[in-house]
């Protein structure tokens, strides 16, 4: 039985003992005269709150315990002189997370804390589960996300980013509110999508027999208001899009999106504008703000530039002179990947969103873009092939996007149709063809000009915090598996054709297990933008780790362990999740070295379990798992000379020698896995506290990863032991 396991029951036994004295522990309400911040601006006066106790410790018949509530703590004073003997010995049901109501005077104690010393108290809520001391470790921060209760009361800056959000959605109503426009809702049920090129979320509505979709965007519906007499429109809501979870996607995802006739794209920038400096001011005091490290000034008046100057300034590239052979040469040249049949402005584009954005760092709008790529904006007055669109950009991050609407019906149509024969990867993302859109505007639409703003987006912005899943409640993960560690997945492979265990390492190390996988046909890379991304993720949830937290992670300590009891200090050669995670740290960030390692190396740390790839073809199978022989050694990766082994400690060995030093996954010269690597073995290192089930998740996750990376085939999974 685990620790959290025995509090439980322990908290359970409680629980039963409270009932036995006739007292409810779940009472329906509470009589709440102060908050607590309002109990601390009472000295000297009697007050009745209530919060959740954080600390709780006992000296004979004094007691103190800390209450909070969502405005701020005060210490619980108890006294026996002041509760009587039934009431004060009854203090020792209570726990660090229960709900308790107080009655008392506020006084300040001889130590100098304030405090309420009860003369009552109310048990409102008995807690069953104990509140975690820390969080460790990727694990624990996707426990973040997935306790997010948890989280907002262990971690006060986390509920302060989220009343900025709250703050940021009440500024945007109170900003378009006075100037006009009218707050309206539409459906999110559709029987078509559009309004933007998105996969969508399908779904069958039985009481009409017929397929619907989740809304990817408001615009078409907005506009269709528009069209019916509406002068100024915003709708803040819930879009869904059925693409990738990355460190700044969500397929839930929350919009404002507004719209105003007679403006065009001029004007739309201009209340976008004075949008951004009234959060600013409203949010922070004043126009001033940081995105990571940089010094942002929103004041001014924020420079417009097309896209055609932003390239030849920055790249020096004229798109406009340059031919379609051009660009797809200046492509290759830069490792911007093709899908092949792009048109010109597509090209166009795609070279802007690859090269331009970081370079935009103090507010920039970026205005007339490639028709091709903006299907539902108005061509430009005096450019043919371009159209009336704009882009804004600050800290070198696209920020909101926004046009002159397109309001010619029968362009719109043409559109449309050019929109789903053109060269996409998923033919779902185009626009679709809106007949019910269409009949709207052939009744006529005024002159309009529309933006969409991401709430999610606005919220990283304004609180400096990067990562999306950090300011949405409960973001989208994936389903959690509970580990069971009786139930197995994998085989065990016994045969010794591809690995075993040495009887004396299994001596030694009774607890000693290694998850294998053979995976064939792999196309590794030097790198991967996605992958890049879901790394950058994962280091920015790591923003708190701490060396010492590091030394407080079961799997860690397993390892240490091992390192101890074969003579090797863990201080000067590390086991690959302690060197990952000390990099993190250290702010040291991670080595680039390709697709595979750097996959396989993302699980590691999100799980601190030994794994390692080698080039299936550079080995000699069978391998062993053992101790080395006098005189062993092996040559690796960046060292000069070559590395002696010691006698005590592990290695993979197989027909030619050693390949591997103590799950340290150094890469030996011979099999290390590089970008010509076709096949691959995986191995996966289990000692001491990680039980199997833990072992076979993380085989389970590095195969996922590389094979979604790498491609590949997987052609053997099992486990040694």
């Amino acid at each position: 039985m685990t620790t959290s396991d025995n509090i439980r029951e322990e908290h359970l036994k409680k629980l039963e003992k409270i009932k036995a004295l006739g007292i409810n522990p779940y009472p329906a309400n509470f009589d709440k005269k102060q908050t607590i911040a309002q109990t601390r601006e009472m000295e000297g006066k009697t007050v009745k709150t209530a919060g959740k106790l954080f600390s709780f410790r006992t000296h004979g018949d004094i007691t103190f315990a800390d209450l909070k509530d969502e405005t701020g703590k005060i210490q619980l004073f108890f006294k026996k002189t002041e509760l009587g003997d039934e009431k004060y010995n009854n203090l020792n049901l209570l726990d660090i997370g229960d709900y308790l109501g107080v009655e008392g005077s506020v006084s300040t104690t001889k130590a100098g804390e304030l405090s309420i010393i009860p003369t009552n108290y109310v048990f409102l809520s008995k807690s069953i589960l104990p509140l975690p001391n820390q969080w460790y470790g990727l694990k624990d921060i996707e426990a973040r996300y997935r306790q997010r209760y948890l989280d907002l009361l262990l971690n006060p800056e986390v509920r302060e980013r989220f009343n900025v959000r709250t703050k940021v959605i009440r500024e945007l109503r109170h900003y378009l509110d006075n100037l006009g426009f009218w707050e309206v809702e539409s459906p999110v049920l559709q029987p078509l999508y559009g309004g933007a090129n998105a996969k969508p979320f399908t779904t069958h509505l039985n009481a009409l027999g017929q397929k619907m979709y989740l809304r990817i965007a408001d615009e078409l519906y907005l506009k269709r208001l528009i069209v019916g007499g509406y002068e100024k429109v915003y709708e803040i809501a819930k879009d869904f899009r059925n693409e990738g979870v990355d460190r700044t996607h969500n397929p839930e995802f929350t919009m404002i999106e507004w719209y105003e006739a007679y403006a065009d794209y001029q004007r739309v920038m201009d209340v976008t504008e004075g949008l951004f400096k009234h959060l600013a001011n409203a949010i922070n005091g004043n126009t001033k703000m940081k995105i990571d490290e940089m010094e942002i000034d929103l004041s001014g008046k924020w420079p417009r530039i097309s896209m055609v100057e932003i390239m030849k300034d920055k790249l020096q590239i004229d798109v406009e002179k340059s031919s379609l052979s051009d660009l797809v040469a200046y492509c290759q040249k830069e490792k911007i990947e093709l899908l092949g049949k792009e048109s010109k402005g597509q090209l166009i584009f795609l070279i802007f969103e690859h090269k331009i954005p970081k370079l935009l760092i103090q507010p920039t709008w970026i205005i007339d873009y490639p028709i091709e790529v903006s299907p539902l904006s108005k061509e430009h007055q005096s450019k043919p092939g371009w159209v009336e669109r704009f882009e804004g950009y600050i800290g070198g991050r696209e920020i909101c996007d926004g046009w002159s609407e397109l309001t010619d019906p029968l362009i719109q149509r043409t559109r449309f149709t050019e929109d789903i024969k053109a060269i996409r990867k998923d033919k779902e993302e185009a626009q679709q063809v809106d007949e019910d859109f269409l009949t709207a505007i052939e009744y006529g639409m005024p002159p309009t000009g529309g933006i969409g703003l991401g709430i999610d987006r606005l919220t990283m912005f304004f609180t400096n915090t990067w990562a999306i899943k950090e300011v949405i409640l409960f973001p989208t993960l994936r389903r959690e598996e509970k580990l069971d560690a009786t139930k197995t997945i994998y085989p065990n492979l016994t045969d010794g054709k591809i690995l075993s265990i040495d009887s004396k390492v299994k001596e030694k190390f009774p607890s000693v297990s290694v998850g294998l996988a053979i995976i064939k046909g792999v196309d590794i890379k030097k790198t991967d933008v996605n992958l890049q991304s879901e790394i950058n993720d994962l280091i920015q949830s790591f923003s708190e780790l701490t060396t010492e937290s590091i030394g407080k992670m079961p799997p860690i300590l397993s390892y240490r362990k091992l390192y101890k009891e074969m003579g090797v200090d863990w201080h000067s050669r590390r086991p690959s999740p302690d060197a990952l995670l000390r990099r993190i740290s250290l702010k040291k960030g991670l080595y680039n070295v390709n697709t595979c390692v750097d996959a396989y190396n993302l699980i590691v740390m999100k799980y601190q379990i030994s794994a390692g790839a080698f080039d299936l073809d550079q080995i000699n199978l069978p391998t062993v798992l053992r101790f080395p022989k006098s005189g062993e050694q092996t040559e690796l990766l960046g060292d000069d000379k070559p590395y002696m082994y010691s006698e005590k400690e592990l290695g993979y060995f197989d027909q030619k020698g050693g390949y591997n030093v103590d799950f340290n996954y150094r890469d030996a010269k011979r099999t290390a896995v590089t970008e010509k690597t076709k096949n691959i073995l995986i191995n996966v290192d289990g000692i001491h506290d990680i039980n199997r089930s833990m072992l076979e998740r993380t085989l389970k996750e590095v195969i996922e990863i590389i094979t979604k990376y790498c491609g590949g085939k997987v052609e053997m999974v099992g486990v040694v032991e």
